[in-house]
């Protein structure tokens, strides 16, 4: 019997079985024996570079019942999948419906598949139903016979049905759902697989009719698989979650601001009409709040979803903090294009969707590797209110006004790329649902400085996108012990992958920023089945690492790349090749945003090297040789050498950074601690701090200003201004003078924090429950002062913490972190008053840590006229 009339047995619909407004009628079991000589599978679509069949043909004698079966022998180069499929008529995606496929192979991992088509939704490039991929059993019983089957259709529509929305639109239905092929993914691994096929069984099969795709059920799925967990705590769009990259507006073109990959805008005032139409048409969310009353910097961020959406407005995005079935069907269809925000502060449960915080993180003396923990205890403040982390793209205000008031342009200053990407990193290894950047000048000015944070943008943009399943609807595992000293790893877990994120570890990440050179290391990667393959994901594409079973996970040997490495963990071909997919569709991007980025780096670099008093010989080499690396990359991306481009630039990269990281020490020995200067806090200012040098020759340093620094008498110290301000009552706090440790004198200043009643630790610096400000000193515009004192800091080995510094010119963002020792530790810090008002010295306890300040000082520069 041919193939086509085995199938008729499908169609056979038994008359008059309809019920008066029934939708659907019963088919007969189909049965495919592979007896006929011609074959049935054929080749769907595969994701390898090289790829062939060399053999497909039926085959007698070889079969598990009967004399036929069917073969294929398939010879491939890296990648995760060859689909093969057999077409079958359609049959309704039901629970009921069961196909059972007998596979024989000579490698492990063939799985059966399904096509589910929905015919009710299009996709928009070619106005074709959209379709989706359905698993089945994996084959691991190499060179024997293995029934596979796939059962379940309806539940994996619906477990599926979030990322469906977020690829095709929230207009995305499943009505009418169907089955049109059987599949199998044939691929084994890079060389050569042999498989065969026997007795193909669907069973359950309901014929769809017309009414049915109008009236029919309504299922969900999910292509790319990832299972999002669904908790409060998600942002979606539609039905979908999603990881918002938002930019902070400065009147830039919204189609400019869409191809650097932005997905959302914020003003921190009401959004005008215009601006909202535009950013609807470039598929980004406006995120505003309210009215323009609200200057101050915001705390959080509330977007409304009960606005109402303009008549006659297209549906578009939607976002919400709530569960798909707390979210009311007419809101879902609504035109939000404009995301009204309210700002709330000092407020422990906010009312509204969107917990937006911004902690210290470029330029001061927090550790960038100390970001999540910090904004952990955030998301415990909020736990069912989703995250937007707040990151600086350039400078700082607090720099800029200080920069300003010396004469120096702000503009010209820059962060490093890995400043920026590890800082990305570790607001999503946080717990962030989302990026939102901070801007001081607007993306489109064409100063070299700005090119080069645009590249940036772009380049990290694309980074996350490549991650999207996991940073959106995943679970973030926290910090892991990779077993490499100078690796800082963090993960991320799904119900079907786990992600980890490795990152040069180091103390001083977030002032100069240091890249990894690319040396094989062996590392641990954790893991909870035994079953799981391990693979690198770069900017090439996904790449099978050698790995070996040990307690807890694995460990795997690779090449570290120089910013950020990606490894990822799954024993699911879906989760493997929706990566692989993501990162093929991007790598053309990510390969011109990262040329343009370290080609720009490159210049800037080589004209700040020039300006500086003593640039080295080496430094000067190193250079030479990043810019002959930039040159070979683009020769070979011209080529369409991908992997060969990515490898000189991942080389210019680390030449760079090395250059930049040793003229910045250089710099800073002579500090005490390394945000002392203004112009000491990022590379690209270095030159402005020699010229200022130069300028301060001649002139001498004041007497101390400050009263009762000394921290000898209390009642002298509060008649002269300092004052101890209570931030939170809900802690065990000591704040007094001690003559138990002095640096001079008698007596120190003691701070203490311990945990509050029922509490298990201590608060960081940010939520600290006192504080304790010098006596304030009167200061003029551009005067520049120098603060100067001792502390001494203990802290529980458990717990961690340390002391807090800052001063009301720099504020908490630009804060001097001092970590425990044992000894005394000299601070300075340096600073020049933007305008007229007073000064004054701040003092905080992180973590559950003891604090003895002694010997504050301040100093005011004035002309030196007598001889020193």
């Amino acid at each position: 019997m041919s193939h086509n009339r085995l199938w008729m047995a499908f169609l056979g619909v038994l008359a008059g079985s309809a019920l008066p407004g029934a939708s659907w009628s019963v088919a007969a079991d189909v049965y495919e024996p592979f007896e006929s000589p011609q074959t049935s599978w054929r080749l769907i679509d595969y994701d390898c570079p090289a790829m062939r069949v060399v053999k497909h043909e039926r085959r007698f004698h070889e079969a598990r019942a009967g004399n036929g079966c069917e073969y294929l022998e398939v010879v491939a180069d890296l990648g995760t999948y060859v689909r093969m499929g057999s077409a079958i008529p359609r049959a309704a995606a039901i629970d009921e419906l069961s196909i059972n496929v007998w596979v024989r192979s000579s490698r492990p991992g063939i799985q059966l598949l399904a096509r589910a088509v929905l015919p009710k939704s299009t996709r928009k490039a070619d106005g074709k139903p959209v379709t989706t991929w359905l698993r089945g059993d994996v084959y691991e019983q190499v060179g024997e016979w293995q029934l596979l089957s796939l059962t379940g259709v309806a539940h994996q529509l619906r477990r599926q049905e979030a990322s469906l929305r977020f690829e095709h639109g929230s207009h995305l239905t499943l009505t009418g759902a169907y089955v049109d092929l059987v599949g199998l993914n044939v691929y084994g691994g890079p060389g050569r697989t042999q498989v065969w096929i026997d007795e193909l069984r669907v069973t359950g099969a309901v014929a769809l009719s017309v009414a049915a795709e109008e009236t029919g059920p309504h299922f969900g799925e999910q292509a790319n698989g990832f299972v999002p967990l669904r908790r409060s705590a998600d942002l979606l769009e539609g039905a979908a979650p999603c990881f918002v990259r938002a930019i902070e507006y400065r009147g830039e073109p919204c189609s400019m601001l869409a191809q650097l990959g932005f997905n959302a805008i914020w003003l921190p005032q009401a959004a005008p009409e215009k601006l909202i139409d535009e950013a609807h048409r470039h598929h980004l969310w406006v995120l505003a709040p309210e009215d323009a009353s609200g200057t101050k910097p915001p705390d959080m961020l509330l977007p409304s979803r009960t606005e109402a959406a303009r008549e006659g407005a297209a549906p578009d995005r939607f976002l919400t903090g709530a569960g798909v079935e707390d979210v009311p069907e007419a809101a879902v269809h609504a035109a939000h294009r404009a995301l009204r925000a309210e700002w709330v502060h000092d407020q422990d449960t906010p009312v509204g969707d969107v917990a937006l915080v911004e902690l210290a993180t470029f330029s001061s003396g927090y550790a960038l590797e100390r970001l999540p923990e910090r904004l952990q205890y955030q998301r415990r403040r909020w736990p069912r209110t989703p995250m937007l982390v707040v990151l600086p793209s350039g400078p700082r205000e607090e720099l800029r006004r200080q920069w300003q008031a010396l004469g120096f342009a702000p503009h010209e200053a820059w962060y490093d790329s890995e400043q920026l990407m590890t800082a990305a990193w570790c607001a999503a290894a946080g717990g962030a649902r989302g990026i939102l950047w901070r801007s001081p000048d607007s993306l489109d000015r064409q100063e070299p400085a700005i090119q080069l944070r645009r590249s940036q943008l772009r380049w990290i943009n694309l980074r996350l996108q490549q991650v999207e399943a996991f940073l959106a609807g995943g679970r973030a595992a926290g910090r892991v012990d990779t077993g490499q000293p100078r690796l800082l790893g963090y993960a991320w877990e799904t119900d079907r992958a786990g992600l980890l994120v490795l990152l040069a570890r180091d103390a001083e990440q977030q002032l100069c920023g240091k890249a990894l050179a690319r040396r094989p290391v062996e590392l641990f990667v954790p893991t909870s089945s035994s079953s799981d393959r391990a693979y690198h994901l770069s900017e090439i594409g996904l790449q099978p690492l050698l790995s070996q079973r040990v307690a807890g996970g694995i460990t795997v040997r690779l090449e570290p790349e120089p910013v950020a490495t990606c490894v990822v963990t799954s024993r699911e071909t879906l989760a493997t090749a929706h990566l692989a997919q993501t990162t093929h569709r991007l790598r053309k991007d990510l390969l011109s945003a990262k040329i343009s980025l370290v080609a720009q780096t490159q210049s800037l670099q080589q004209a700040t090297t020039e300006r500086l008093d003593t640039p080295s010989r080496e430094g000067r080499r190193r250079l030479e040789q990043a810019t002959q690396a930039i040159a070979q990359s683009t020769e070979l991306s011209l080529r369409d050498d991908v992997a060969g481009a990515h490898r000189f630039l991942d080389e210019a990269l680390v030449l760079l950074a090395e250059v930049r990281r040793n003229q910045w020490e250089r710099a800073v020995r002579a500090f005490p601690n390394t945000v002392a200067s203004p112009l000491c806090c990022l590379y690209s200012t270095l030159p402005w701090h020699e010229q200022l040098k130069r300028r301060w020759q001649g002139h001498s340093w004041s007497s101390n200003l400050l009263p009762e620094g000394d921290m000898e008498d209390l009642a002298a110290m509060l008649a002269a201004g300092w004052r101890r301000v209570d931030l939170r009552a809900d802690r065990a706090v000591t704040v007094r003078l001690t003559d138990s440790v002095a640096r001079s004198g008698r007596f120190s200043l003691y701070l203490a924090q311990s945990p509050g009643p029922g509490k298990a630790d201590c608060p960081p610096a940010e939520d600290a429950a006192v504080e304790i400000l010098s006596a304030p000193l009167s200061v003029k515009a551009g005067q520049s002062l120098m603060v100067r004192g001792w502390a001494r800091v203990e802290a529980a080995q458990q717990t961690g913490g340390g002391l807090v510094v800052y001063d009301s010119i720099g504020g908490p963002l630009l804060a001097e972190y001092l970590s425990p020792s044992p000894a005394w530790q000299p601070w300075v810090l340096y600073r020049t008053a933007p305008q007229d008002g007073t000064f004054t010295v701040h003092f905080r306890v992180d973590r559950c840590a003891e604090a003895f300040v002694d010997q504050v000082t301040i100093h005011l520069l004035q002309e030196n006229i007598s001889h020193q």
